[in-house]
């Protein structure tokens, strides 16, 4: 007899994915100074504090854009961000799109050097937030590795609200990337952003 996919068993008894192969460094920041985000292992991301999982506040607040990260020393580097804003809706967040897809983002990936930073304004609202941690969206229903853990960049404490500025630096991976983005609140609520990318060659 032919034996078929688990599907759900399968992804909840998998391995989590590690973020650092597809995500290389990420920075934010709300009102206060830059955040540069630490790789840690988490034992929280696939698990609600408060033992279930709320929606997620998270928007889109503005279009992605890329940034060259030596353009005011490379004008060829400079001249192609400037080209790929012109030619690329990373984003389309307005009321004409089903809600399912506005969370979808096309963005640049880094093929052979760090050229490009992708940049993507989040709306968090008006609640207050004391951890934020980026992950592999599907790590987030996984057991963990074998200590329970998954690979996320981390924050810190915060407190973070409001509209914040997040600078993406990708590897050389092109094609679909589901990020997750986890928020827990003062009062102990849980949710993940479904960030959906799509990494275009650069």
């Amino acid at each position: 007899m032919k034996q078929f996919s688990g599907g759900w068993l399968s992804l909840q008894n998998s391995n989590p994915q590690p973020i650092a192969p597809y995500l290389s460094f990420v920075k934010c920041q709300f009102a206060g100074p830059v955040i540069n985000a630490q790789i840690q292992y988490s034992n929280v991301f696939n698990n609600p504090t408060g033992g279930a999982w709320v929606d997620s506040p998270i928007v889109i607040n503005d279009e992605p854009t890329v940034n060259a990260i030596n353009g005011s020393h490379n004008a060829t580097d400079l001249l192609q961000s400037q080209a790929m804003n012109a030619q690329t809706l990373m984003a389309n967040y307005g009321t004409s799109v089903p809600p399912q897809l506005r969370g979808l983002v096309y963005l640049y990936n880094n093929p052979t050097q760090s050229k490009w930073m992708s940049q993507i304004k989040f709306n968090l609202g008006a609640n207050n937030y004391n951890k934020l941690q980026i992950g592999i969206m599907e790590s987030a229903v996984t057991r963990g590795d074998v200590h329970g853990n998954v690979q996320v960049y981390d924050f810190g404490t915060g407190p973070f609200t409001g509209v914040g500025t997040f600078d993406f630096l990708f590897g050389e991976y092109v094609g679909p990337l589901n990020i997750g983005i986890r928020l827990e609140s003062t009062t102990n609520q849980s949710s993940i952003f479904e960030l959906r990318c799509f990494l275009l060659q650069a």
